[in-house]
């Protein structure tokens, strides 16, 4: 899907992928950037916050043995706070 960038910088994301992907007015989004290919990728901010906890989560299982916790997040079934 193709979006027009505005002459102040700005960008409209499409109505059907707001709705596909919840998003709702004052929601954060992240941008990820691919300088050498020049793209540029765009995710919901909690998204990427539930990434960084899995990752978080798997890390400290590895130092500590495993716990209970790092199932959970193998299985994708943290608990997101």
């Amino acid at each position: 899907m193709r979006i027009t960038i505005y002459t102040n910088g700005q960008i409209a994301i499409p109505a059907k992928i707001r709705r596909r992907l919840d998003i709702k007015p004052g929601d954060s989004m992240t941008f990820f950037m691919d300088e050498e290919h020049k793209e540029i990728i765009m995710c919901k901010s909690t998204s990427v916050q539930v990434v960084l906890d899995s990752f978080s989560a798997l890390e400290r299982a590895k130092h500590t043995g495993g716990t209970a916790e790092y199932g959970a997040v193998q299985q994708g079934h943290r608990k997101v706070n």
